[in-house]
């Protein structure tokens, strides 16, 4: 396999000849100690004789607040933007004429400069904890001397500002305090996690939250959050109001979610679920609470008409049809030509009743095709997970030549009924070429619906290209963009650790080819699949390892990927990373072992690293930056060997052949998603210009069936 893929939408990540990158550490503790600060300022206080012996309490309280202003001041080291005083409590007696005062401040940190900006025009804005992301409670010892005031000694617990009113008693010093369930952050949080645990389960169906069941934070370079919660499969995949949970397929899981606020950044670290079981098994889990349909408050009895375009009329239309086909009992199916009317009524669950024009699914076009008028009644209860069809009456059928289909107006564009019945057919065929297996009818409907809009995305694909590429349905041609790039990219630069690698060494006195491929030297593994796991970072780095590996000592071996998901704790495993990251993470471990020694899985190991250091054959020792000139990177190339680089993989989903080279739009180096290798280049006529310019061919991780085929 070959995917030829023009310069311009290339940016490199890293590389490396016997690639390493030094180790990074980040230590920001939750407490830390000042005794002999290097920093300090003084405060001048003029003392007036006549007030030493007697001291308001106006003066006591204005005397404590230049106290807090200079502990603020010894702060300023703790953050790039300074603090807001929130709260100041004096510890025992706070008094002028003592030579040592102690005070509490509580003071947070500015989230950004702009906050700050804000905040020094407006001071007479009124701020709480909820405005900030971090904030100290620290006990400073104030020493006097010769009428000055300088701090002498600070102690700092750093806290989560969110989670700290819930919790204002000081938890051990890296321990975890808990946190209300109900805590809003926390909802989020839970929430944000469920794609994880769907992808770490491997469930065959999304999943949602029934309840968060504890909660509590531990204040790391950021914020780790342990959350255990209880989730169960959902009947659809639809993400609306009507999603019904299926109580029969549930589980009680641990995450572990590592949160730096002030970066918008977050990420599931950890994910512990139980094995699939009734949501009554769980006995820490309340009975819950069974939500009606949405217009639940409609007068019962009444029927309501129902937007043809809604989301929920779509998949009762979709079962509907299904019900026709089966009392039918023909052999030959229907296709939806448009929904005349819907409604529903409010009963012991929902009645829909949906009115439609149908036609016959067949390839004949003699006096056009066959169709009728058939009217539904589909009782649903979502309580108890049932649908039924309760009547179907139909009408005798009648031959038209064109339909018109109103309902799936497939990417926002009708499609007439040729065309849906040409889709249809495409569709199956799609289906059999690459063994597709859906788990229900309504799920067949739903991924066609995708399939369509996917076409309508090949079809402006394919006009605006500027090379020689070919796009089609590809194996993903049935998943959305979010599902595409959830299971099969994996590069995640907002991951990095700030890491700065040292820039390579161009060796500009070489002469290279205009063509080159290394495959035909022996130094590039056959094409790997990673699967529905966002572990494309570890084949990028792996790619470029084993081609080190094969030029150093002239044996090529298949490294082993899954011993980087397993083991490097500085990425996120199916989740994501970096190719640095895993660099850095290959040389803390020691090296890699062999494909054979250490199988690929596509999940992260439920028993977690199982690291067998006899078994490593290769080690590295050093990563660095190639250029971002092209000419320099095709020298390098032909020096070094393959190199690991990220991509914008918007038109990989449907690339099948050629050289790849869509619209600048499409190829921003600010959208890196994808990791791969560079594995040679070459030169192609352009479609448009008829100029040549060159390309770079790249490995995929996709599997030997995606992308340009070699003979």
């Amino acid at each position: 396999m070959k995917f030829l893929f023009l310069g311009i939408c290339l940016s490199i990540a890293l590389l490396g000849d016997n690639v390493f990158a030094q180790k990074h550490k980040i230590e920001i503790s939750k407490q830390f100690f000042v005794n002999k600060p290097d920093h300090y300022h003084d405060l001048l206080y003029n003392l007036n004789e006549k007030r030493v012996k007697r001291q308001s309490d106006q003066e006591n309280s204005e005397f404590i607040k230049e106290l807090a202003n200079l502990a603020l001041k010894s702060l300023k080291s703790h953050s790039d933007y300074g603090h807001k005083l929130i709260q100041v409590e004096q510890v025992g007696n706070v008094s002028r004429i003592l030579l040592e005062n102690k005070i509490k401040v509580s003071a947070c940190r500015f989230n950004s400069l702009n906050q700050k900006k804000d905040l020094d025009m407006h001071p007479e804005k009124n701020v709480t904890w909820d405005d900030f992301f971090v904030c100290d409670v620290c006990e400073f010892t104030i020493k006097k001397s010769d009428n000055k005031y300088k701090v002498v000694e600070v102690g700092c617990v750093l806290h989560d500002s969110r989670t700290y009113r819930y919790a204002r008693q000081p938890s051990p010093l890296g321990g975890y305090q808990p946190i209300d369930v109900d805590n809003e952050n926390i909802k989020k949080l839970a929430q944000f996690s469920l794609d994880s645990i769907t992808q770490q389960t491997m469930s065959k169906r999304s999943l949602g939250l029934i309840r968060v069941v504890s909660a509590k934070s531990q204040v790391v370079a950021g914020i780790n959050y342990k959350i255990d919660l209880i989730v169960c499969e959902k009947d659809s995949t639809k993400k609306n109001k009507d999603i019904v949970m299926d109580h029969k397929n549930c589980r009680s899981c641990d995450i572990t979610i590592w949160e730096q606020s002030w970066l918008n950044n977050k990420n599931v670290t950890k994910v512990a679920c139980t094995k699939p079981s009734e949501l009554e098994s769980f006995s820490n889990v309340a009975a819950t609470k069974r939500k009606r349909d949405i217009h639940e408050d409609t007068m019962v009895g009444s029927k309501i008409n129902l937007d043809l375009n809604d989301n929920k009329v779509k998949d009762i239309v979709d079962y509907a049809l299904s019900s026709v086909d089966q009392q039918e009992g023909s052999g030959v199916s229907h296709i939806l030509s448009k929904i005349i009317n819907a409604s529903k009524q409010i009963v012991a669950g929902i009645l829909y009743n949906i009115e439609l024009e149908i036609c016959e699914n067949s390839t004949s076009q003699v006096d056009g095709k066959k169709c009728r008028i058939c009217n539904v009644n589909v009782w649903e209860q979502t309580w108890l997970n049932t649908k039924n069809t309760s009547k179907i009456n139909c009408n005798s059928p009648y031959r038209i030549n064109v339909v018109e289909s109103n309902l799936n107006k497939l990417n926002k564009q009708n499609y007439d009924a040729e065309e849906r019945f040409e889709l249809k057919k495409d569709f199956e065929n799609f289906i059999n070429t690459h063994s597709k297996i859906y788990s229900s009818l309504e799920e067949k409907n739903r991924r066609f619906r995708i399939y369509a809009a996917n076409m309508k995305k090949i079809k402006l694909l394919q006009n605006h290209e500027q090379g020689t590429a070919i796009y089609g349905a590809t194996q993903f041609a049935d998943l959305t963009k979010n599902e595409f790039q959830e299971k099969y990219l994996g590069l995640n630069p907002s991951s990095a650790k700030n890491k700065i690698l040292p820039m390579a060494e161009i060796p500009h006195d070489i002469a290279i080819p205009t063509e080159f491929d290394w495959r035909d030297h022996s130094v590039v593994t056959p094409v790997k699949n990673q699967g529905s796991c966002g572990s494309c970072w570890a084949f990028s780095a792996i790619a470029n390892i084993e081609g080190q590996n094969a030029l150093k000592s002239g044996k090529l071996l298949s490294l082993s990927e899954q011993e980087l998901i397993d083991c490097d704790a500085m990425d996120n495993g199916c989740g994501g990373g970096l190719m640095t990251q895993a660099f850095e993470a290959i040389e803390n471990l020691g090296g890699l072992e062999t494909e054979s020694a250490y199988p690929y899985e596509g999940h992260e190991d439920r028993k977690g690293c199982q690291l067998n250091k006899s078994k490593l054959k290769v080690s590295i020792s050093k990563a660095v930056n190639v250029s971002t000139d092209e000419g320099d990177i095709a020298k390098f190339l032909v020096a070094h060997g393959p190199l690991s680089v990220g991509v914008n993989a918007n038109a990989m989903q449907f690339y099948m052949g050629g050289v790849s080279h869509p619209i600048h739009a499409l190829c921003s180096p600010k959208s890196l998603d994808h990791g791969v290798a560079i594995i040679g280049y070459g030169i192609h006529k352009t479609k448009y210009t008829h100029k040549n310019l060159p390309y770079w061919l790249i490995k995929n991780s996709w599997g030997p069936g995606w992308g340009e085929q070699v003979s």
